[in-house]
């Protein structure tokens, strides 16, 4: 669907405006007969006196959601089919400047208008859609056009003589005598307060703005300079009331400008000109600093806006006026309606008609600035410690690992660093046995690589004085009894192997094991890369422990000094191990109720409950057995868990007050009966609690065994609340069972 708002833009573009309606446009378009059956009615047969009956719609019909997005698509449909035929212009009047079924479009002269009217009608007629209902500010276009297309109210009128009348579309009225949209304000009695007030000043429906008259507000004029001719022209403004909750005049402007912005980008989407270049106007210099501020830092409210100005305009298009020049600060302030024609509101301020009057009003970037003591400015509090540290530059620089918190992602980054590295030899460069491997070999191979070198620069970094002493031992052909006796490697009689890493020594040289195995790589303790390998075999290893943990990291070949301890507190902070391992809450269970512990005969307390139901087989039929659904009636002495079942046959009231009398006519009458809160239940108990009058009232088969003695006690419906409160032994264990 177009934009209303595009589509009035464009029909005030060019100097010859005209308007037409399609004929009943939903019943243009024909449904699916798939489709049909989603739009059946009823109603009479030929006339009122006959039968009702059901029928289709074969046509789109007003009132259906898709009937305007079916009808719109069909117009565009046939829009597209005969643009080689009827012109690109038609097609582009169809496609952009139609509002369902309402076309509105300009043209610069009247003969442009005519052709353009015709071949739409020629379009539209060869599928039997007819455009009628035009009408133009321009003479010579509606006397040209036959007088069945005519809006009805012109059909009569003797264009040379007769006032042109007004028309209506889009929730405006066109004046064509004077080319111009009219308003007609009906003022009611309305309470004078904020709500009548707006019921008041929204009454009026005007898209283009052009009586808007509150609080802060953005006007856009246009300003052509051809030749020496400079022409100002209002072409939309917009208005928002200023919210109830405090906030800042600087806000106020700020939000205004982002305003300006948003129309602005809207005018020249869908205005459909070229526009040479827009220029920005505003009497808050705040505003301005906001805008060409480049080192300070704002708040959230003010950055947020800051950028979306940015996203759409450049500082540099924008410029300061005076409050007095300021078409937007009439709406402000507001003025009566017969002075509105008289203000800069319409016509724009002096300086606009000037030519070149927009170099006069460049500003430096400079001259605006905002204040250090703005409440806007985010305040910056900086802390600064100087210190010297000798830092042996190796491979990467080890401190660049702290920036990632798991050993997998580490490594896949190194390894892709390599294969950068790699695509940027020339293929001279490139080895035989490189080029012929697979892409699964390399990412193997590559993974490898990154994990030797994020080790040995580990290795260089922590162990730097014993590296040099085992690289020179190693270049030397000698062992490394150089190594101080207090150095905590030494004791493992450390050696550098062929990739430049530092191994345990130990007596397996002559085992069969992998390198790893007889050798592992030692790493230091409390350091990073320890940490994330550690945590890694801790994930591989499911979360079983810490003995399993420690087993695999030796297993994959590190020595890690301190691992024990290193291991211990991974494994503390591990928030899936805490959760896993966490010991089970227990419940205080609340004290049994005295009738639980109370010694009584058998059946003075009960506890009652329904279950069920079953399928039984009722009698035996002809046409086979009838069944029926039984339930029963559970009742359960409190102190001695006795148990004595009635059947009944619905869960009504009078199955339920039957099986009662039953229970009571064979084990006596109760004291205190427990139950929930079922239905029948509940009115039971409203029959006990009714008195002898209801009783005396009452057929033989519904009266109720009364009971002075008895109470009622009704209990919470969760099982869980049950057994705190009556224990684990109660009559809902015994349906269970």
């Amino acid at each position: 669907m177009n934009s209303l708002l595009g589509i009035l833009l464009r029909f005030r573009r060019e100097q010859t405006a005209v308007m037409g309606d399609v004929e009943q446009m939903f019943h243009s378009f024909h449904v699916n007969k798939e489709h049909r059956d989603y739009l059946r009615f009823f109603w009479f047969k030929d006339d009122p006196t006959k039968p009702v009956i059901q029928y289709r719609m074969n046509v789109h019909l007003f009132g259906n959601v898709s009937s305007p997005a079916i009808a719109t698509f069909g117009l565009r449909k046939i829009a597209e089919d005969g643009v080689s035929t009827y012109g690109e212009d038609v097609k582009e009047f169809i496609d952009k400047n139609f509002y369902v079924d309402d076309g509105l479009t300009s043209a610069p002269d009247a003969q442009k208008a005519i052709s353009l009217v015709n071949r739409t009608r020629d379009l539209l007629a060869t599928r039997n859609v007819n455009f009628h209902k035009i009408v133009s500010n321009d003479e010579e276009v509606m006397t040209a056009l036959p007088n069945e297309v005519r809006a009805k109210d012109l059909q009569s009128l003797d264009f040379n003589q007769d006032t042109l009348p007004t028309q209506r579309s889009l929730g405006v009225k066109w004046s064509l005598e004077a080319d111009a949209f009219t308003f007609e304000v009906d003022l009611k009695e309305k309470p004078f307060s904020w709500r009548g007030v707006l019921a008041i000043v929204n009454s009026i429906y005007g898209p283009l703005a052009y009586t808007h008259a509150l609080t802060y507000l953005s006007s856009v004029p246009a300003v052509d300079q051809h030749e020496d001719n400079v022409n100002v022209s209002f072409i939309l403004g917009k208005a928002k009331v200023n919210p109830t909750h405090a906030v800042s005049i600087p806000r106020l402007e700020l939000c205004a400008a982002v305003l300006a912005t948003e129309l602005a980008q809207k005018i020249t989407s869908e205005i459909g000109l070229n526009i040479d270049n827009v220029i920005y106007h505003t009497d808050s210099e705040i505003v301005l600093g906001y805008i060409n501020n480049s080192s300070k830092r704002f708040h959230v409210y003010v950055a947020n806006r800051v950028e979306k100005i940015h996203n759409i305009s450049s500082p540099h298009q924008w410029r300061h006026v005076s409050t007095h020049e300021n078409p937007a600060d009439i709406a402000s302030r507001s003025i009566p309606a017969p002075k509105l024609n008289s203000t800069i509101w319409l016509s724009g301020p002096a300086f606009l008609w000037q030519r070149d009057e927009q170099d006069n009003h460049e500003e430096t970037e400079h001259k605006y600035t905002v204040s250090d003591e703005d409440p806007e400015v985010r305040k910056q509090l900086a802390v600064l410690n100087t210190s010297t540290k000798e830092v042996e530059q190796d491979d990467l620089g080890a401190h660049r690992f702290q920036r990632f918190s798991s050993w997998r992602s580490l490594k896949r980054s190194i390894a892709n660093l390599i294969g950068k590295i790699r695509q940027r030899k020339s293929p001279e460069k490139t080895d035989k046995k490189e080029k012929e491997k697979s892409p699964e070999e390399l990412k193997i191979e590559m993974m490898a690589q990154a994990e030797t070198i994020i080790l040995r620069s580990v290795q260089k970094s922590v162990f730097h004085k014993e590296y040099e002493i085992l690289s020179a031992a190693k270049s030397a052909g000698a062992d490394n009894s150089k190594l101080q006796k207090q150095n905590p490697i030494s004791r493992m009689n450390p050696f550098i192997d062929e990739k430049g890493l530092i191994r345990v020594g130990g007596r397996l040289r002559q085992s069969d094991l992998d390198l790893c195995g007889r050798h592992p790589i030692i790493l230091p303790q409390d350091n990073h890369i320890s940490r994330l390998i550690i945590d890694h075999v801790h994930r591989q290893v499911q979360h079983q422990g810490r003995q399993l943990t420690l087993s695999n990291v030796r297993a994959n070949g590190y020595w890690i000094m301190g691992v024990h301890d290193m291991v211990r507190s991974i494994l503390h902070k591990c928030a899936i191990c805490r959760r896993l391992r966490a010991k089970p809450l227990t419940q205080l269970m609340a004290d049994l109720p005295s009738d639980r512990t109370e010694k009584t005969p058998p059946f003075t307390n009960v506890g009652m409950d329904v279950f069920g139901p079953w399928t039984i087989a009722s009698r035996k039929t002809r046409a086979g057995t009838s069944e029926a659904k039984r339930l029963a009636v559970i009742f359960v002495c409190l102190y001695t868990t006795a148990v004595h079942i009635e059947v009944i046959d619905s869960m009504d009231s009078s199955s339920f007050i039957n099986a009662l009398r039953r229970f009571i006519a064979i084990r006596g009458n109760i004291k205190k009966l427990r139950c929930d809160h079922a239905g029948h239940q509940l009115h039971r108990r409203k029959e006990r609690t009714s008195g002898s009058s209801q009783r005396a009232g009452s057929r033989p088969h519904q009266e109720i065994p009364y009971n002075e003695r008895l109470r009622l006690d009704f209990q919470p419906t969760s099982r869980i609340t049950l057994r705190r409160y009556m224990g684990t032994t109660n009559w809902y264990h015994q349906t269970r069972s």
